[in-house]
C-alpha cells in the first residue's frame, strides 16, 4: 500500500512519490538508513544530496554522509548486489541534477 512506501509502478509513481519526498512521507516504509531519515529521497538539482544516489554509489554516498552527518544504506544495496551500473547511475545523476523533471 502506499501507506507502507512509495508506489514506483511507472515512471510517473517514481517521479510523483521520490522526488521531494522523504521518509516522513512514508512512516510505515522501513528506512535502513539515517540519511534516509534526513535528506530526500531525490533532492531536484542536486544528486549529491539526494538518499537514492547514496544508496546506489559510495561517492554520492560518502558526499550525502558529509552533508548530513548521516550513514547511508550503500552498504546493504553492494552486499544484497542491488543497484545499478555505473552509466545507469550517471544518467540517473544527470537527470536529478538537471531538475528531476518528469519528461
Amino acid at each position: 500500500s502506499q501507506a507502507a512506501g512509495p508506489d514506483l509502478s511507472t515512471r510517473d509513481n517514481f517521479v510523483n512519490n521520490l522526488v521531494g519526498r522523504g521518509a516522513a512521507d512514508y512512516p510505515n516504509w522501513w528506512i535502513g538508513s539515517t540519511c534516509s531519515q534526513s535528506a530526500p529521497f531525490i533532492r531536484a538539482g542536486d544528486a549529491d544530496g539526494s538518499a537514492l544516489m547514496a544508496a546506489l554509489d559510495q561517492g554520492y554516498s560518502d558526499a550525502l554522509g558529509a552533508q548530513y552527518n548521516c550513514t547511508s544504506s550503500y552498504n546493504l544495496h553492494v552486499t544484497a548486489k542491488v543497484s545499478l551500473g555505473s552509466a545507469q547511475i550517471a544518467n540517473l545523476a544527470s537527470w536529478i541534477n538537471a531538475g528531476a523533471k518528469n519528461n
